[in-house]
């Protein structure tokens, strides 16, 4: 017989766990289940790793960022009329009415079969542009047409609010007005396209609340420059005057005609500052 093993002398870790085991009879062939131990002490002003992994490993990220910019859209639907026919559309996703309109197959199609013209969209009979903000259509009818292209060579290109910056902005920071294509007799001519003056009455322009008159007229791109480079300003039927550098805040709904206050024109520093 061989020499006689000595027991396993108990280490520090053994204290935090009990073993259970089967009674001398052999009722169970379960392996020993451990008792979890008492809750280890963490240093004064720490927080337990558990605690750490639940709150998140960067301090102060409440979400990540990928959620962070995205922004709740209500659906709405609109119908939209080209060639006597009417179609039914539903908005989903925030962005420019154009962007919607592309979303059918059959807007995809008209728009291919006219190719270099312009594209014309037609609210309450008055002309919207086509970055026009999606959430401002609920409910309506839209109708689309197609009209001989100008293309101005030393026109300025419009000045354009960036997809992602009017996703964040809800419709309630959106004011509308309404322009007539034909100014008044000494700045007629106000429209880069004149098919547009000949078919449509009024345009409408949309604006952010904070901004300028002269902002939204330019971000809007249907305008001559002469509009920006003479003095001029708008005025109502009930003749109260409108200057380009008033706030857009309080225009909501209004109608306005340009005309020219001087046939000076501003430094061009002026003419293009917003």
């Amino acid at each position: 017989m061989g020499p006689k093993l000595k027991p396993l002398k108990k280490g520090p870790i053994d204290k935090f766990f009990k073993k259970k085991t089967d009674d001398e009879n052999g009722g169970s062939s379960q392996l020993p289940v451990q008792e979890p131990c008492d809750e280890l002490p963490t240093p004064h002003g720490s927080t337990s790793p558990l605690v750490q992994n639940q709150m998140g490993s960067t301090p102060g990220q409440s979400k990540p960022l990928d959620t962070q910019d995205k922004e709740p859209h209500e659906t709405h639907s609109f119908t939209w009329r080209f060639d006597k026919k009417t179609r039914n559309l539903t908005c989903t996703k925030a962005g420019t009415i154009e962007e919607s309109l592309k979303r059918s197959q059959q807007f995809t199609e008209i728009a291919g079969n006219n190719q270099n013209k312009e594209l014309v969209i037609v609210k309450d009979g008055k002309a919207i542009s086509s970055h026009f903000p999606c959430c401002l259509i609920k409910g309506t009818r839209l109708t689309v047409m197609f009209l001989k292209a100008v293309k101005a060579v030393d026109e300025k290109k419009p000045v354009r609010v960036p997809v992602h910056y009017q996703r964040k902005r809800s419709s309630g920071d959106l004011v509308t007005f309404h322009l007539r294509t034909r100014g008044d007799k000494n700045v007629a001519n106000i429209i880069r396209n004149p098919a547009l003056k000949t078919e449509i009455q009024e345009m409408t322009v949309y604006a952010y609340k904070g901004e300028k008159v002269k902002q939204a007229l330019r971000r809007d791109g249907r305008l001559l420059k002469t509009v920006f480079k003479k003095n001029c300003e708008l005025y109502t039927n009930t003749d109260s005057i409108t200057e380009m550098s008033d706030l857009v805040n309080n225009y909501d709904g209004e109608s306005f005609t340009i005309r020219l206050v001087n046939k000076l024109n501003l430094p061009e520093s002026q003419a293009w500052q917003s």
